[in-house]
């Protein structure tokens, strides 16, 4: 469970992800170092306690996928396994890590190169319904909501009034 994700960038498109500190069982880090690949998958309602319990520290070689209940879905041609009970799936190519001196957290920097979804959810834009999704949020370690949608806003541009464009 990832509850530091963040928008780098669109172009390429950049996600970046907060790391708990290193531990020598942190196999999470270690598989993204090696393989250069990894997913972020979103949270859905009937899977939010098993989520949040991938975040125990396991020992390292236990996967969290068969300790927490989650099936592995496989993408061709993408080596990192997906979540098979999630609707959006995330695949990133590693592009950067930064270690954090202050508290010994890692930041990830992901360049996304390939989203797996079902055709409904996504909208002509290729803008994602969470809504529709039923993808969860976290705020902070342990609170989990999910969103409702109250409107999308055209690109902020200086004296303009912010303008609601079509959610779908």
């Amino acid at each position: 469970m990832i509850s530091s994700a963040f928008h780098l960038g669109a172009n390429p498109p950049l996600v970046g992800l907060v790391m708990r500190p290193q531990r020598e069982h942190n196999d999470t880090l270690k598989n993204i170092r090696a393989t250069g690949e990894y997913t972020l998958n979103n949270v859905l309602p009937d899977w939010y306690k098993q989520a949040h319990q991938t975040s125990a520290s396991y020992p390292s070689g236990t996967s969290e996928f068969d300790a927490c209940g989650f099936e592995p879905y496989y993408s061709e041609g993408f080596s990192a396994p997906f979540v098979k009970q999630s609707t959006v799936r995330i695949g990133l190519k590693l592009r950067q890590m930064m270690d954090v001196e202050l508290n010994g957290t890692t930041i990830v920097i992901g360049e996304i190169v390939r989203i797996v979804a079902e055709d409904a959810l996504v909208g002509e834009d290729g803008t994602i319904d969470h809504a529709k999704a039923a993808t969860m949020t976290v705020a902070g370690l342990d609170a989990y909501f999910r969103p409702q949608p109250l409107g999308r806003l055209a690109y902020a541009k200086p004296g303009t009034e912010p303008r609601e464009i079509s959610m779908h």
